[in-house]
C-alpha cells in the first residue's frame, strides 16, 4: 500500500450505524485480524493498555439489556424516552459483533493515563480501518452508562470501558463528510 491508497483509506472511512447493517454473521476469525491489528498500535513503553471484550449472539441481548437499562437509571423521569430506550437496547442485537474497548492501565503507572487512553485510541482506529478495508460497517459509541459497566463487564480496578466498537456487514449505500479546510486546523511555525 502506498501513501495515495492510505490515504484514501483513511479518508473513506465513516461511521456506520447498526440501522445499516445487514444480518449477516462475521466469522470470529475476521474479528481476530482486526483485535490482532489493534494490539500493534504505538503505546509508550509497551504498556499494551488495553482489553477487549467482544458481544456476540446472546452476548449482544445482554449488552443490549445492560446499556438499556443504564439510560433508564441515569436519565431524570422528565428527559425518559421509551423510543431510545427500547433503540438502545435493540442496537447491539442488530450489529454482528461489538467490541467493548477497554483501557487496561499500567498498574505501576509508569506512563500518563493520557498516552494509555491515546493507545487505545490507537488501538481503536486499527479496528475500523481494518473493517472499512474489509467491507464491514462499524462505529465507536460511548453511551454514559459504559461509566457504570466494571460490574457488567468484571472489570478490575485499572481497567473501564471507554468504548463500543458496533460491527456489522452494511447495506449498499453512499456515505459522504466533509472536514474543515486544512489550513484552518493548522498552525506553521518555522522560527
Amino acid at each position: 500500500m502506498n501513501l495515495q491508497e492510505l490515504s484514501a483509506l483513511i479518508k473513506g472511512r465513516r461511521s456506520v450505524f447498526p440501522e445499516m447493517y445487514i444480518q449477516k454473521e462475521i466469522p470470529d476469525q475476521i474479528i481476530e485480524s482486526f483485535l490482532e491489528n489493534a494490539i500493534w498500535a504505538p503505546n509508550h513503553r509497551l504498556t499494551q493498555p488495553w482489553k477487549f471484550l467482544v458481544y456476540k449472539d446472546q452476548g449482544l441481548t445482554s449488552l443490549g439489556n445492560f446499556l438499556a437499562e443504564g439510560y433508564k437509571e441515569m436519565t431524570n423521569e422528565a428527559a425518559f424516552s421509551v423510543k431510545k430506550y427500547e433503540k438502545t437496547k435493540s442496537k447491539p442485537s442488530l450489529s454482528g459483533a461489538v467490541i467493548a474497548a477497554i483501557l487496561n492501565k499500567d498498574t505501576e503507572n509508569r506512563v500518563p493515563e493520557e498516552e494509555e487512553i491515546m493507545a487505545l485510541a490507537m488501538a481503536i482506529q486499527n479496528i475500523l480501518l481494518s473493517c472499512e478495508i474489509s467491507g464491514l460497517g462499524a462505529y465507536l459509541s460511548t453511551p454514559a452508562s459504559i461509566r457504570n459497566a466494571a460490574n457488567f463487564m468484571n472489570l478490575s480496578e485499572n481497567q473501564r470501558c471507554l468504548g463500543l466498537i458496533y460491527l456489522g456487514y452494511r447495506k449498499e449505500i453512499q456515505l459522504t463528510s466533509q472536514r474543515l479546510p486544512l489550513e484552518d486546523k493548522v498552525v506553521w511555525i518555522k522560527n
